[in-house]
């Protein structure tokens, strides 16, 4: 735990991005914290008189500065996530549709019913196995 920066008891105000991992555990650790205290949606939207399924991930602590030292981790490795957003009683920030499939690529989820209810969108390799699921809806679209 401590190697993770992850204090004993309440610590929802004192959490630290962790700087000193190396890539593959900065992941993990990233995997662990959304498994947690990530959602994942599926907007659809109408467009050109057919409805898209449009990924989207959203993150939520009650750090500011954590959620945006965890943005710029993802920025880095690729992915372009929006601005935190402070709603109701913590911050948040969303990763929408082609970033979010490229979250599911680099990243992925642990957490069966996070994975179980997220649709594989077209593109998504073998980091979250949907395709075998039944049961799944059709894929999003990364537009």
């Amino acid at each position: 735990m401590k190697k993770f920066y992850i204090p004993r008891g309440k610590k929802s105000d004192k959490l630290i991005f962790p700087k000193s991992l190396n890539l593959e555990e900065t992941i993990n650790f990233i995997i662990g914290f959304v498994d947690g205290d990530g959602s994942l949606y599926i907007d659809k939207r109408k467009r050109y008189n057919k409805i898209y399924n449009y990924p989207r991930i959203e993150v939520a602590s009650q750090s500011k500065e954590f959620l945006e030292d965890m943005i710029k981790f993802l920025y880095s490795i690729g992915i372009k996530c929006g601005k935190v957003s402070k709603k109701e009683r913590c911050f948040r920030f969303r990763i929408y549709c082609k970033n979010a499939i490229i979250f599911l690529n680099k990243v992925g989820f642990t957490h069966p019913n996070k994975i179980l209810s997220f649709p594989k969108p077209p593109g998504v390799e073998a980091a979250v196995q949907l395709d075998e699921t039944p049961g799944i809806l059709p894929g999003a679209t990364a537009e």
